[in-house]
């Protein structure tokens, strides 16, 4: 098994990291728990896991995600 991924740059005063999140969702249309390109989330620091947090957690009361 491996994982392949994208280290994404992004300069926070175009695009929110909760919106980057929003973007990547949703034109990956990922369904959680399914290993066939499964989205796995690297966050850089303490800052952006909380915030992915917050998104999962919403975005699973949305029914955004499984």
């Amino acid at each position: 098994d491996w994982v392949e991924t994208v280290r994404v740059t992004y300069d926070d005063d175009i695009i929110t990291y909760p919106e980057l999140l929003d973007a990547y969702f949703e034109a990956q249309e990922a369904k959680l728990g399914s290993r066939q390109y499964a989205p796995i989330i690297f966050a850089a620091g303490e800052e952006q896991m909380v915030e992915s947090e917050a998104w999962l957690t919403q975005a699973r009361e949305e029914q955004r995600v499984g």
